[in-house]
């Protein structure tokens, strides 16, 4: 009886081996390449900036390139919300040449004060137009809505929150997961 190796068994294993090698390479391989072709395809960036100015906080949002497709989109990345701030999409419609946008926005004060006022302003498309908002003051200019807080809701208690909303009315379809915001508490 010989007590060396079976070579038929030792060339299994040498085949398994390289089986696996050869498929467990290949998706790693091919699993880099799509990783690759995905940031390839991720043109623009976003940065969020925080900073905090004497009694201010500031947290931003800004887009380095710009798409001119026929849909709104200022960055590449969405977002159900930025810091500090929740989007709601209650409801879309078409009506006649009009995109048609309900949102409701909830501001929260992460900080660790009390905040007296705040503002929010959020990147709109050309040609947009403010339907109806409740719950705040707001006015579209220069493709910008910017919100300001009525009497009763313009203070936020440290880990309180606010909530307004508006009804958007848009030439293009529009994301808001891909806007430009600006919030300051």
């Amino acid at each position: 009886m010989n007590k060396g190796f079976n070579k038929g068994f030792v060339l299994g294993i040498v085949v398994a081996i390289l089986a696996v090698a050869l498929v467990g390479g290949g998706f790693w391989l091919g699993r880099g390449s799509a990783v690759k072709d995905s940031n390839k395809e991720k043109e623009s960036t976003k940065k969020v900036i925080e900073t905090v100015k004497e009694d201010e906080v500031v947290v931003d949002t800004e887009t380095e390139k710009k798409d001119d497709s026929e849909e709104f989109k200022p960055d590449a990345v969405e977002r159900d919300h930025m810091e500090g701030v929740e989007f709601t999409s209650i409801s879309e419609w078409e009506e006649e040449d009009w995109y048609c946008y309900n949102y409701t926005i909830t501001i929260h004060n992460d900080t660790k004060r009390k905040v007296e006022e705040w503002v929010f302003k959020m990147e709109v498309p050309e040609e947009s137009e403010l339907s109806q908002y409740w719950e705040s003051k707001m006015k579209l200019e220069n493709n910008e809505i910017v919100v300001k807080p009525v009497d009763y809701n313009k203070e936020i208690e440290k880990d309180g929150e606010v909530s307004f909303g508006f009804i958007l009315k848009t030439k293009v379809k529009y994301n808001y997961k891909k806007a430009n915001m600006n919030l300051v508490l």
